[in-house]
């Protein structure tokens, strides 16, 4: 964060992402146990769809306008489709703390890329570092496709940032400080 954003707006910006983070990998923990009983594709399909419930609630977006506003929808739509979809079906095949630690390796790499600093490498270097420790010596024990579904979901989670980037760019925000207003996001 800038250096003049208070402390008051970095606590607020943690624990968006502390609850962003339990409502994400919570809702994957269970989504992994009713398998059995919507299959992989249920998951998805149930998840999208509590998203696109709550997005329409909380945020009320305006329909897109123009063709180029479409575009940058359908994108990020697919993104998220081809992320939640690789995500689930690494779920279905390889353990769920790998599949997420090989899926936060998009952000990782992306983060290393955007930095431009070296030490966003020795950083990243702990944190493959960290993956591997934890993994230990059973990569040969995972299922190979899983791990490829896993590696695509990396690489769209690092797709979907950069989209959600674009998207705050084209689209207005409403702005909590005053709900009945519209503002252009600062990106």
């Amino acid at each position: 964060m800038p250096p003049d954003v208070s402390a008051r707006a970095r606590i607020g910006a943690g624990m968006l992402v502390l609850g962003e983070l339990i409502v994400q990998d919570g809702g994957a923990a269970i989504a992994v146990r009713i398998f059995p009983s919507v299959g992989v594709f249920g998951v998805i399909a149930l998840r999208v769809a509590f998203s696109a419930l709550v997005l329409l609630l909380v945020a009320r977006p305006r329909p897109p306008r123009r063709l180029a506003e479409w575009g940058v929808i359908a994108g990020f739509g697919l993104v998220i489709a081809v992320m939640n979809t690789s995500f689930y079906l690494a779920a279905a095949r390889i353990p769920l703390a790998t599949t997420v630690t090989i899926e936060v390796l998009g952000p990782l790499v992306l983060s290393v890329v955007m930095a431009r600093r070296p030490i966003a490498w020795l950083w990243a270097g702990l944190g493959v570092a960290g993956v591997v420790l934890l993994w230990g010596l059973d990569l040969h024990r995972l299922d190979p496709l899983g791990v490829a579904f896993a590696a695509v979901s990396a690489l769209s989670w690092a797709a979907y940032i950069l989209a959600s980037a674009e998207s705050g760019r084209r689209f207005p925000v409403r702005s909590t400080a005053s709900p009945g207003r519209w503002r252009s996001p600062r990106c």
